[in-house]
Protein backbone atom coordinates (compact mmCIF):
# COMPACT_ATOMS: atom_id res chain seq x y z
CA UNK A 1 0.00 0.00 0.00
CA UNK A 2 1.58 3.17 -0.91
CA UNK A 3 0.19 6.20 1.66
CA UNK A 4 1.24 9.78 1.87
CA UNK A 5 0.52 12.76 4.24
CA UNK A 6 1.37 16.07 2.92
CA UNK A 7 1.74 19.22 4.42
CA UNK A 8 1.92 22.90 2.87
CA UNK A 9 2.32 25.84 4.89
CA UNK A 10 -0.08 28.11 2.65
CA UNK A 11 1.94 31.20 0.83
CA UNK A 12 -1.31 32.79 0.20
CA UNK A 13 -3.03 33.19 3.40
CA UNK A 14 -6.91 33.02 3.36
CA UNK A 15 -8.75 30.20 3.36
CA UNK A 16 -11.78 28.00 5.12
CA UNK A 17 -13.35 24.98 5.78
CA UNK A 18 -12.86 22.13 4.27
CA UNK A 19 -11.80 21.90 0.57
CA UNK A 20 -11.67 25.34 0.13
CA UNK A 21 -8.89 28.29 -0.78
CA UNK A 22 -9.80 32.27 -1.20
CA UNK A 23 -7.12 34.50 -2.40
CA UNK A 24 -7.90 38.03 -1.26
CA UNK A 25 -6.33 39.37 -4.91
CA UNK A 26 -8.79 37.63 -6.98
CA UNK A 27 -11.38 35.77 -4.74
CA UNK A 28 -10.55 32.24 -6.28
CA UNK A 29 -12.45 29.18 -5.00
CA UNK A 30 -12.23 25.51 -6.32
CA UNK A 31 -14.60 24.46 -8.59
CA UNK A 32 -15.60 20.45 -8.78
CA UNK A 33 -14.06 18.25 -11.00
CA UNK A 34 -15.47 14.60 -12.68
CA UNK A 35 -12.98 13.19 -9.30
CA UNK A 36 -14.45 15.19 -6.62
CA UNK A 37 -16.32 13.02 -4.38
CA UNK A 38 -17.25 16.43 -2.25
CA UNK A 39 -16.76 20.04 -1.96
CA UNK A 40 -17.40 22.01 0.83
CA UNK A 41 -17.16 25.98 0.38
CA UNK A 42 -18.59 26.71 3.87
CA UNK A 43 -20.15 30.17 1.98
CA UNK A 44 -23.69 29.87 3.79
CA UNK A 45 -22.57 32.40 6.29
CA UNK A 46 -25.02 30.94 8.89
CA UNK A 47 -27.92 27.88 9.61
CA UNK A 48 -26.68 24.50 9.69
CA UNK A 49 -26.38 23.34 6.67
CA UNK A 50 -23.47 22.81 4.31
CA UNK A 51 -23.87 22.84 0.57
CA UNK A 52 -21.82 20.46 -1.36
CA UNK A 53 -20.35 21.82 -4.85
CA UNK A 54 -20.01 18.56 -6.44
CA UNK A 55 -22.20 16.93 -8.36
CA UNK A 56 -23.42 14.34 -5.79
CA UNK A 57 -24.66 17.04 -3.59
CA UNK A 58 -23.66 15.39 -0.27
CA UNK A 59 -24.86 18.29 2.30
CA UNK A 60 -23.20 18.32 5.74
CA UNK A 61 -25.23 19.22 8.63
CA UNK A 62 -23.65 21.37 11.52
CA UNK A 63 -24.11 19.40 15.13
CA UNK A 64 -23.02 21.15 17.84
CA UNK A 65 -21.83 25.00 18.03
CA UNK A 66 -20.28 26.32 15.05
CA UNK A 67 -19.25 29.91 14.90
CA UNK A 68 -19.79 31.46 11.24
CA UNK A 69 -17.95 34.21 9.71
CA UNK A 70 -15.66 35.35 12.76
CA UNK A 71 -14.75 38.81 11.93
CA UNK A 72 -11.33 37.82 13.02
CA UNK A 73 -10.50 34.50 10.72
CA UNK A 74 -8.98 36.37 8.24
CA UNK A 75 -6.92 39.42 8.60
CA UNK A 76 -6.64 39.75 4.81
CA UNK A 77 -10.03 39.32 3.36
CA UNK A 78 -11.86 36.78 1.59
CA UNK A 79 -13.68 34.13 1.62
CA UNK A 80 -16.26 32.67 4.60
CA UNK A 81 -15.46 29.99 6.87
CA UNK A 82 -16.73 27.99 10.22
CA UNK A 83 -15.00 27.91 13.42
CA UNK A 84 -15.52 24.19 15.03
CA UNK A 85 -15.24 24.02 18.96
CA UNK A 86 -14.29 20.37 20.23
CA UNK A 87 -17.58 19.37 19.79
CA UNK A 88 -19.22 20.21 16.65
CA UNK A 89 -18.97 18.06 13.62
CA UNK A 90 -20.36 18.10 10.50
CA UNK A 91 -22.23 15.04 8.88
CA UNK A 92 -22.62 14.09 5.60
CA UNK A 93 -25.08 11.51 4.96
CA UNK A 94 -25.80 9.20 7.87
CA UNK A 95 -24.69 5.44 8.68
CA UNK A 96 -28.52 4.84 6.29
CA UNK A 97 -27.51 6.17 3.59
CA UNK A 98 -26.37 4.07 1.28
CA UNK A 99 -25.70 6.56 -1.20
CA UNK A 100 -23.29 8.53 0.76
CA UNK A 101 -21.31 5.79 2.01
CA UNK A 102 -20.88 4.04 -1.18
CA UNK A 103 -19.30 7.61 -2.61
CA UNK A 104 -17.41 8.50 0.41
CA UNK A 105 -15.95 4.99 0.78
CA UNK A 106 -12.80 4.44 -0.72
CA UNK A 107 -12.29 1.53 -3.57
CA UNK A 108 -8.53 1.75 -4.27
CA UNK A 109 -7.28 5.27 -4.39
CA UNK A 110 -8.68 8.93 -2.12
CA UNK A 111 -7.11 12.41 -0.98
CA UNK A 112 -8.71 14.06 1.99
CA UNK A 113 -7.50 18.00 2.34
CA UNK A 114 -8.64 20.72 3.95
CA UNK A 115 -7.74 24.07 5.12
CA UNK A 116 -6.72 24.38 8.89
CA UNK A 117 -6.00 27.33 11.48
CA UNK A 118 -6.01 25.43 14.72
CA UNK A 119 -5.60 27.28 18.02
CA UNK A 120 -4.97 23.86 19.79
CA UNK A 121 -2.27 21.67 19.20
CA UNK A 122 -2.97 19.43 22.56
CA UNK A 123 -3.78 15.65 22.03
CA UNK A 124 -5.77 14.59 19.14
CA UNK A 125 -8.06 16.71 16.68
CA UNK A 126 -10.00 15.32 14.23
CA UNK A 127 -10.04 17.28 10.44
CA UNK A 128 -11.98 14.62 8.57
CA UNK A 129 -13.27 11.68 9.00
CA UNK A 130 -15.87 8.51 7.43
CA UNK A 131 -16.59 5.50 9.20
CA UNK A 132 -18.22 2.97 6.96
CA UNK A 133 -18.00 -0.16 9.21
CA UNK A 134 -14.56 -2.17 9.34
CA UNK A 135 -13.95 -1.68 5.54
CA UNK A 136 -13.85 1.49 4.13
CA UNK A 137 -12.98 3.69 7.32
CA UNK A 138 -11.00 7.09 7.13
CA UNK A 139 -9.37 9.95 9.22
CA UNK A 140 -7.98 12.86 8.81
CA UNK A 141 -6.19 14.51 12.25
CA UNK A 142 -3.72 15.74 14.43
CA UNK A 143 -1.99 14.62 17.40
CA UNK A 144 -0.28 16.97 19.51
CA UNK A 145 0.64 18.83 16.47
CA UNK A 146 1.70 15.91 13.86
CA UNK A 147 -1.11 15.38 11.09
CA UNK A 148 -1.98 12.01 10.30
CA UNK A 149 -4.35 10.00 8.30
CA UNK A 150 -5.60 6.50 8.84
CA UNK A 151 -6.93 4.81 5.99
CA UNK A 152 -8.80 1.37 6.45
CA UNK A 153 -9.69 -0.71 3.22
CA UNK A 154 -10.32 -4.50 2.36
CA UNK A 155 -6.65 -4.58 1.55
CA UNK A 156 -5.77 -3.73 5.11
CA UNK A 157 -5.20 -0.73 7.36
CA UNK A 158 -2.61 2.26 6.42
CA UNK A 159 -1.66 5.12 8.31
CA UNK A 160 1.02 7.84 7.86
CA UNK A 161 2.01 10.70 9.80
CA UNK A 162 3.75 14.02 9.13
CA UNK A 163 7.10 14.86 9.48
CA UNK A 164 6.39 17.91 9.78
CA UNK A 165 4.42 19.23 12.94
CA UNK A 166 1.86 22.40 12.53
CA UNK A 167 2.06 25.56 14.42
CA UNK A 168 -0.90 27.12 16.13
CA UNK A 169 -2.41 30.57 15.17
CA UNK A 170 -1.02 29.92 11.23
CA UNK A 171 -3.63 28.49 8.03
CA UNK A 172 -1.99 25.19 6.73
CA UNK A 173 -2.95 22.94 3.68
CA UNK A 174 -2.83 19.59 5.12
CA UNK A 175 -3.85 16.30 2.72
CA UNK A 176 -3.88 12.53 2.95
CA UNK A 177 -3.18 10.59 -0.27
CA UNK A 178 -3.87 6.63 -0.32
CA UNK A 179 -3.56 4.90 -3.63
CA UNK A 180 -3.99 1.61 -3.27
Amino acid sequence: MKFNLIICLAAIILISGLYHVTDAATGFEYLPDEHTIGLWHFNEGSGVTVKDESKNNLKGTIEGKAAWGQDDWNEEGGGKSVEFSGATAIVIGSVKDKRANKLLTPDDAITVEAWVYPTDLASWKLICCHWAGAVGKYHLGVTNGVPNMHVNTDKGTANAASALALGVKEWYHVAGTYDG
